[in-house]
């Protein structure tokens, strides 16, 4: 009996180890409060994203039955400001044409399709159908163009009769449909990815599609396929965004942009491009900023356009700490252009209302702060490049859990240094020192600095640089050491849970 009990006190203290490992590693996902997730399971690439009649569709790539990639469905759900977000049922479901891979959704004021009913517009979804049976079998044609059109503003979708709207001929990557209406030729153009270069499509209809052109061979980044393309117009210039995997700065996902002009036909890179056809422009320098593109039928609302990501990279995607959930999208983000170093190029910040949904707090001047545990916090500061070369912010917690930011003006380097930041045990690659490059002038630079949950996004210079990093620590990083730096205004914001 001494021995089975003694037996038994061994299995209980086993078992009570067990369950508080197990509880640790619930304490390392945090709902965030400021960027969107799902309310349960796997998320990945944003869709369809479109404002219309006052709110703010976001629809997503989503597994509903398990917290890791599945059978893709279109989850949905909607804002009135691009912070505090209501879920609805999901959109769009598997059919006998196969998943629901990424794709767009316009609003078609004209009724140029002939969907729409009563004087009242249709919303249009342009997805790609992923047939995974045809895949195993060997075809290359297993991926082709959907429709789907709501006429209750989004509340329900009904499937076109006659799909797909753009069959494939042969090409084994052929998907992620971006539509834009191109007022100048009253056409529209969708552009989509094939392989590692994208084509151009055009339509007066939305149901019937003409191969215009393609672009992408030898200029940009080629260590993976392509994928999620978006063609903006900010000003007089277009700008093309294109995602891959694998080949990011930082290894994994990352997205890669081209500045040029569009005729409606074809797309032609601008003369730096020309002149330096391997150079590549990241939209982001951080590993967990991917398959990201803008928010159609905005442009009254806003004066550029507007952007979100998923903060996540398909390195490790599948294998990050979750618990009834799995990933984030980034905050909204402005896009816009700006000149350094004699080239043309993008810049990404939060849009304007990010902070006023957060509330000042107070710091004195010392180099050393306790922020509020529980809470979401923005800080910002400036970096005077010709008083210090070098300056660093770091924050850790009792745990020694820690990140640091590093600038460096005689180098040009940033680095974000997340090797000792919490659970990094479910991947190799994803302990890293995060490397950006960003030409410091002798000014003082601002930083802007969000931490949220799980996930940090860092602003140099208004935007003009920028990097997007999960970090999994067993509590949240508050203790605050800056050197170099200036603190200013410090914003914070509970957590949902």
């Amino acid at each position: 009996m001494r021995r089975l009990t003694g037996y038994l006190g061994f299995l209980f203290t086993v078992c009570f180890v067990v369950s508080m490992v197990n509880a640790e590693i619930v304490s390392r996902v945090v709902r965030p409060s400021m960027h969107f997730t799902p309310p349960t399971n796997w998320m990945n690439d944003p869709n369809g994203m479109v404002y219309f009649d006052g709110e703010y569709h976001l629809f997503y790539q989503h597994y509903p039955e398990d917290l890791v990639w599945g059978p893709m469905h279109w989850g949905h759900a909607v804002s009135r400001n691009l912070i505090d977000w209501v879920h609805l049922p999901i959109a769009l479901y598997p059919d006998e044409l196969g998943m629901i891979f990424s794709g767009s959704v316009v609003v078609d004021h004209a009724n140029t399709s002939g969907l729409g009913q009563d004087g009242s517009p249709a919303m249009v979804a342009i997805f790609t159908y992923h047939d995974e049976k045809a895949k195993v079998a060997g075809d290359n044609d297993f991926q082709s163009q959907g429709l789907a059109y709501s006429l209750d503003k989004g509340r329900s979708w009904i499937k076109y009769a006659h799909n797909p709207v753009l069959p494939n001929h042969g090409l084994i990557d052929f998907r992620d449909p971006k539509v834009t209406w191109h007022e100048p030729s009253q056409r529209w153009i969708m552009v989509l990815t094939q392989g590692d270069e994208v084509g151009f499509y055009s339509s007066k209809d939305l149901l019937n599609w003409r191969h215009e052109s393609d672009f992408g061979k030898g200029y940009g980044a080629h260590g993976g396929v392509w994928e999620c393309p978006d063609l903006i117009r900010i000003g007089d210039r277009y700008v093309l965004i294109v995602s891959l995997v694998p080949g990011g700065p930082n290894g994994g996902s990352a997205t890669q942009y081209f500045i040029g002009d569009f005729d409606g036909a074809a797309f032609k890179p601008s003369q730096q491009h020309r002149d330096a056809p391997e150079r590549v422009l990241w939209l982001d320098w951080g590993p967990d900023n991917y398959a990201g593109v803008t928010f159609s039928n905005t442009e009254v609302e806003h004066h550029f356009p507007v952007f979100m990501g998923w903060a996540n990279n398909w390195a490790y995607a599948t294998k990050i700490p979750a618990t009834t959930w799995r990933s984030m999208m980034t905050l909204p983000r402005e896009l816009f252009l700006f000149e350094k170093e004699s080239w043309e190029l993008l810049g990404t910040r939060p849009i304007e209302d990010v902070d006023q949904f957060m509330r000042p707090q107070v710091f004195g001047g010392s180099n050393s702060h306790v922020l509020p545990s529980g809470h979401a916090f923005k800080l910002s500061l400036t970096f005077d490049g010709s008083l210090n070369s070098s300056a660093t912010l770091a924050l850790s917690n009792s745990h020694d859990q820690r990140i640091s930011l590093e600038l460096n003006s005689s180098s040009n380097d940033v680095t974000l240094d997340r090797r000792h930041s919490g659970d990094m045990n479910f991947s190799d690659v994803f302990p890293m020192q995060v490397q950006a490059k960003y030409a410091f002038e002798k000014k003082h630079t601002q930083i802007d600095f969000y931490y949220d949950g799980n996930l940090i996004e860092v602003f140099i210079d208004g935007g003009r640089s920028s990097i997007t990093s999960q970090i999994f620590p067993n509590e949240t990083l508050t203790n605050l050491s800056i050197h170099g730096m200036k603190l200013g205004k410090v914003l914070v914001r509970p957590y949902q849970d």
